[in-house]
């Protein structure tokens, strides 16, 4: 495995699975994790960003791809804090029990940005296979999420459930 690399700046930056895992169990607030075009499988079920951090894809978010590690379910990010942000990755197949398949913004909010959120499942009657939105400063924008599916008998979100929040420029 790649060692975890601390830039002039202070971000950290990641090129494989093990130092990605690594650098998400260690980060605090103000932490920016800057990953590489690759294939990520993530180790823990859901990682809960509720200070300013965030993971930022360096090259083409359709190759810079999040999956869940063999037998590892869950969603992939829950973002509780304004400057909390996801951007430039493709997330593909979380899976959750509980609503927000893929990403859960809530709390005091969080932003993603240029990303895919794909193929993501919740068994959850509440709904939001891809992205469940619950903050008034949470945002979804220029971000392609599809073929996410929901247990919901409502038909509440297989893709998108905004309850509170924005969704702007995305498909």
């Amino acid at each position: 495995a790649d060692a975890i690399k601390v830039t002039i700046d202070g971000a950290v930056e990641v090129s494989d699975s093990a130092s990605f895992n690594a650098a998400l169990d260690l980060a605090g607030p103000g932490t920016e994790i800057r990953v590489a075009e690759g294939n990520y499988e993530l180790a823990l079920e859901n990682y809960f960003f509720t200070d300013a951090v965030r993971i930022i894809g360096t090259g083409d978010r359709d190759k810079t791809i999040l999956t869940k590690a063999k037998g590892v379910t869950g969603r992939f990010f829950y973002l509780g804090n304004v400057d909390a942000a996801v951007c430039n990755l493709t997330m593909k197949n979380g899976d959750s029990q509980c609503p927000g398949g893929g990403i859960w913004i809530a709390g005091d909010g969080g932003m993603v940005s240029n990303c895919v959120v794909q193929s993501c499942k919740t068994g959850a009657s509440q709904g939001a296979g891809g992205v469940l939105m619950e903050s008034a400063q949470a945002l979804l924008t220029h971000s392609l999420v599809k073929d996410n599916t929901s247990g919901s008998t409502n038909g509440k979100g297989g893709g998108i459930l905004l309850n509170y929040g924005t969704v702007a420029n995305c498909l």
